[in-house]
């Protein structure tokens, strides 16, 4: 027979009642005559994380015999000349890791270097930074332009061209420039990452393994073995310089099998190309040992990527630089310190949300 709610309820209470009298046990002690033990202290909240620390060294300009912080290599082959420029860390100890870095923008004058925030930062933080110098006169142009087999090609064409070229040239040469700066016993040429912001992003993209189409060349690839890690700046999409996605039929970034950080932001708009375009190529390379760092502000624009936007919070800058950092001393380096970090939420944390990574099946090696 079913109780009324009524009745349910008085039954409720009691049963209450009797729970209550059968805890008290008086004098503070439990039903079995033993103390009640005091209430636990809830746990502190995790301390916030912080933003990865590497080393910190002087950075500084390597300078030839002739005290010029220029060195002129020659390319016969393509009847091209490549300057390139070195900073590196003054008061570190033994050999370091390389770093190649393809300045973003168009040609720029011989000898006429970009990107100094960047070579400071890497060199600050040990590694000896390359930078290429991608210059272009009308003579290099109309070689270019025919080698693309489009006689009246533009200043872009020719250097979409030129560009991977340049850093293989500048690969195959770190013995002489080590020589030619001084710095044979400071440079690992066993460690070489390669690094660009915008165009620069293209040329890294290339080296890494991305194929390209220019001019009447399809398919180009001009992947480097030799790489050990990259990072790409606000790199190019699908339909611009040549980077193709045709979906079944495969993508430019379908082979990529270095180590690629992405970094890129919500205001990183420029000539038709919108951030969602930038974040594809993270989505369509394969794993492992593939990342994003996304900064989820329109006020990362193109240039905070080149740390050097002045319209930019100064902490933009630092949170793209420790990532960087990072990435570095994982793929380099192979600190687990650096993987763990990176494998973690500290970048969120720390930026309050603004920024977190996305992650590709990253390695986790022993070590400090």
């Amino acid at each position: 027979m079913q109780r009324s709610p009524a009745a349910a309820v008085v039954s409720t209470l009691r049963l209450g009642a009797i729970l209550i009298l059968a805890g008290c046990g008086g004098g503070g002690e439990n039903g079995s005559g033993a103390p009640t033990p005091p209430p636990v202290a809830p746990s502190p909240p995790p301390a916030p994380a912080g933003l990865y620390q590497g080393d910190t060294f002087q950075s500084a300009l390597a300078t030839t015999a002739s005290s010029a912080t220029c060195l002129v290599l020659d390319d016969a082959a393509r009847q091209r000349q490549v300057p390139v420029q070195v900073r590196y860390p003054s008061n570190a100890p033994g050999r370091r890791p390389v770093i190649v870095f393809s300045h973003g923008g168009g040609a720029r004058d011989p000898c006429s270097f970009g990107n100094p925030e960047w070579g400071t930062t890497l060199a600050g933080a040990g590694y000896v930074v390359v930078h290429i110098s991608h210059n272009l006169d009308s003579q290099t142009q109309s070689f270019a332009c025919g080698q693309i087999g489009v006689p009246a090609c533009t200043e872009t064409e020719a250097l979409r061209y030129l560009r991977p070229g340049d850093a293989r040239v500048v690969i195959d040469e770190l013995q002489r420039i080590a020589t030619g700066f001084g710095l044979i016993d400071r440079m690992n040429l066993d460690k070489v990452a390669i690094a660009g912001h915008s165009f620069g992003a293209y040329t890294a993209m290339t080296i890494a393994g991305a194929r390209f189409d220019v001019g009447t060349l399809a398919n180009q690839s001009y992947a480097d073995p030799r790489i050990t890690s990259v990072l790409a700046l606000s790199p190019q999409g699908p339909d611009r310089f040549g980077f193709f996605d045709r979906g079944a039929s495969g993508n430019s970034w379908m082979s990529i099998a270095v180590p690629v950080l992405v970094q890129t932001g919500a205001g990183d708009s420029l000539l038709g190309e919108s951030a969602s375009d930038r974040r594809i190529p993270f989505r369509l390379m394969p794993p492992p040992d593939k990342a994003e760092a996304f900064l989820n502000d329109p006020r990362a624009m193109h240039n905070t990527f080149n740390l050097n936007d002045p319209g930019a919070p100064p902490e933009f800058f630092t949170w793209i630089a420790s990532v960087a950092i990072a990435w570095f001393d994982a793929t380099l380096q192979e600190r687990a310190t650096a993987w763990s970090w990176l494998a973690s939420d500290a970048l969120t944390q720390v930026s309050g949300g603004l920024e977190e990574i996305s992650r590709k099946q990253l390695a986790s090696p022993a070590g400090p």
